[in-house]
């Protein structure tokens, strides 16, 4: 019983020791996918530990030499991504036809620093990105009323490169609906002065901050989250509904004169208010802050 609890403190230590550095960008989150390149070391590891079941120093060091392959692998091949992509950088224009006044947004963007904010002038949307290389689609519908726009990462979206910057910027003229799949991000989504009917979030871990404006009647957010920070910033004039589920840890609301009934949060303005947004989240492990500014 005691070896099993030394074995089972070794492995948490050496997965939290992963994550640890994979946050401090020392290695990338493909340090999981090289799980399936090293897969036949876990073998060999419990092939030991097999032999030899009941020497507990013999067990501790297979465990630990088999972290240390597996991230000191990870830092390898985290070099040799960030050398392939350290120089790629493009400039992506899409001129808005005048018919067009929806907007359908797809974005599949991990392990990156992204920042999304209102674009001037008659751009449909202009994006600067730097590191993994981006696909781009655009296509219309209705006439071309509606523009449908997917930018993904031509990479494992868990494979973080610290030189992965995105911006992205949007007409504010439009009425946007997004849908953001992410692996691991940081970075701000300022959509401010942007008109948000449907804000959807897809994210492994991250930090990061949520900007919304009052420029949309009614705004629905559905937040999924792991391990992430999140702040979100709200007009003090628009009505607020927060629904939570999961592992999640929110700022005192109630002390703000918030009203809670069961797993809803609702500002006191809520009914009052001419716009109104309702944030759902679901979370894994992690914090969000809700500030009305």
């Amino acid at each position: 019983m005691e070896n099993n609890k030394i074995l089972g403190g070794i492995i948490l230590i050496g997965i939290g020791l992963v994550f640890l550095l994979m946050n401090m960008d020392i290695v990338s989150g493909a340090i999981l996918w090289n799980l399936f390149n090293l897969w036949p070391l876990i073998l060999i590891v419990v092939g030991i530990n097999i032999i030899f079941k009941n020497n507990r120093i013999v067990s501790v060091i297979t465990w630990i030499v088999f972290f240390a392959v597996l991230i000191g692998y990870g830092i390898i091949k985290t070099e040799d991504q960030d050398k392939r992509f350290s120089s790629s950088e493009t400039n992506v224009h899409m001129d808005k036809l005048e018919q067009t006044e929806i907007g359908e947004l797809r974005l599949m963007l991990g392990g990156a620093n992204v920042e999304v904010y209102a674009a001037d002038g008659s751009s449909l949307l202009e994006g600067h990105f730097t590191g993994w290389p981006v696909k781009r689609r655009l296509a219309y519908r209705d006439g071309k009323k509606i523009a449908s726009i997917e930018l993904r990462n031509e990479e494992i979206q868990w494979n973080r490169n610290k030189n992965n910057r995105y911006q992205i910027g949007l007409n504010k003229q439009m009425i946007w609906s997004i849908d953001a799949d992410m692996g691991a991000i940081n970075g701000t989504i300022d959509l401010s002065d942007v008109k948000i009917d449907d804000f959807e979030l897809n994210v492994g871990a991250g930090n990061l901050h949520l900007i919304f404006g009052d420029q949309y009647q009614q705004t629905n957010v559905d937040i999924d989250a792991g391990a992430t920070a999140l702040d979100i910033s709200i007009p003090k004039n628009i009505g607020v509904r927060l629904h939570s589920r999961g592992g999640i840890s929110t700022t005192d609301l109630q002390g703000q004169g918030w009203i809670k009934q069961n797993k809803y949060y609702t500002s006191s303005n809520y009914e009052a208010a001419e716009k109104k947004i309702d944030l759902d989240i679901t979370m894994g492990v992690g914090k969000v802050n809700v500030a009305l500014d």
